[in-house]
């Protein structure tokens, strides 16, 4: 299977155009491995799994829901950030 890497590539698009990226992406993507590395926490929420870097080194790792009910930096990130999605 394909493996692919996006580095940021929604990190400068208004929240519309983020959305159709993101489904456009998820679409064309599916049945591969992807890697998606944001700042922008609700670009990953979906994920089925993520890793949580601190310092160049993974501190966390879980889906959304694993990761906030740990209460660590993945839910102090998303707090900060304002997007406490828990769905």
């Amino acid at each position: 299977a394909p493996i692919y890497i996006f580095d940021e590539a929604t990190a400068n698009l208004d929240a519309d155009n983020e959305r159709i990226i993101q489904h456009n992406l998820h679409t064309l993507t599916a049945g591969a491995t992807v890697m998606t590395i944001a700042h922008r926490l609700n670009t990953i929420t979906a994920a089925d799994k993520i890793v949580v870097m601190d310092g160049g080194r993974m501190v966390e790792s879980g889906t959304h829901m694993e990761l906030i009910n740990r209460r660590g930096v993945y839910f102090e990130l998303l707090h900060n950030q304002g997007e406490m999605a828990y769905g």
